[in-house]
């Protein structure tokens, strides 16, 4: 229910102001998935740097160290933890081992008090469920993928992660949330936002064009690396079953995704609750969230329906 977007320039092929145009221009094409705050992440000679503030996309002002290659961007809905409190908007800072990073992430974590629990996580003043998986990793002591893809398959929920450590390279862990990628090689960039819609979208506002692109594709259920030296590298994990604590909430079913219980019966979550209320913002009215759920849709098709309502047309 928020939107992941970035750009890597590994070879340095353009220049600070041209970054800082694609960015505003992702940030704010990014608001269709969230208005409520804004972040990016990126390295610079005194270290790994996050920039965020409790606006929308399109308010926000990028103005990047010439030395800056990689830049994670966050545009916020909250369903967790007021966005008034800075501390609770992405991406968020941690630290595992030696090695700082910082975490921004697209989806709803419906297990992470049980997770907190469970690994006798410490208390922290961040009131949100995406704060959960920065703990973890810095529980488990390393940013690699046996660690990432461990943790991935004890999260409950529709989510996809992005992670900037301070040695420039970009993670991407893919749930069931949609991502984006693309590499655009006559310029030699990399773009990513969380929709194909919302890449294109912010292309078209640039003053100047990219060129040709190439599609990266990141499935569910993987774990990609753009490393600092330019190689991609990839590892998988298996998506969490459903608890049976949570089997009454999805009729028994054996996986929180809805596209493996179609006739799973309507329940209130957050995620629901979260669709209803961007539903009305969209002109809308909350109900038709309930009225595609008895059709058979999925909560993932139901919330591109909500923003892109003319694609159905």
């Amino acid at each position: 229910m928020c939107c992941l977007f970035g750009l890597i320039d590994r070879n340095h092929a353009i220049p600070s102001r041209r970054k800082s145009q694609i960015l505003h221009a992702l940030a704010a094409e990014s608001e269709v998935r969230g208005t409520d705050a804004t972040g990016i992440a990126y390295n610079k000679n005194s270290g790994l740097t996050v920039y965020k503030r409790p606006i929308a996309g399109h308010k926000m002002r990028f103005y990047l160290p010439n030395e800056t290659s990689v830049i994670m961007g966050h545009t916020r809905m909250t369903t967790g933890g007021s966005p008034k409190r800075n501390a609770n908007n992405h991406p968020f800072l941690g630290k595992a081992g030696r090695t700082a990073f910082a975490l921004a992430h697209n989806g709803i974590l419906y297990n992470d008090y049980e997770l907190r629990l469970n690994h006798a996580l410490p208390k922290s003043s961040i009131e949100t469920d995406s704060y959960v998986m920065v703990q973890l990793i810095e529980q488990a002591g390393e940013l690699s993928f046996a660690t990432l893809s461990a943790i991935s398959e004890e999260l409950f929920g529709p989510f996809t992660f992005s992670i900037l450590d301070d040695r420039d390279n970009l993670w991407f862990i893919r749930g069931d949330n949609p991502l984006e990628l693309r590499h655009y090689t006559d310029i030699g960039i990399y773009l990513y936002a969380s929709t194909a819609e919302i890449l294109d979208k912010a292309i078209a506002r640039l003053p100047f064009r990219l060129g040709s692109y190439h599609k990266i594709k990141v499935k569910s259920g993987e774990i990609v690396r753009l490393d600092a030296d330019g190689s991609i590298r990839r590892a998988h994990f298996v998506p969490q079953a459903v608890p049976s604590v949570y089997a009454p909430y999805f009729g028994g079913c054996s996986s929180w995704k809805r596209t493996s219980c179609p006739n799973a019966p309507d329940y209130e979550d957050e995620y629901v609750a979260a669709l209803m209320s961007e539903a009305e913002r969209s002109g809308l009215y909350a109900g038709i969230v309930e009225e595609m759920m008895r059709d058979g849709y999925t909560l993932e098709e139901i919330e591109d329906f909500i923003y892109c309502g003319s694609c159905y047309q």
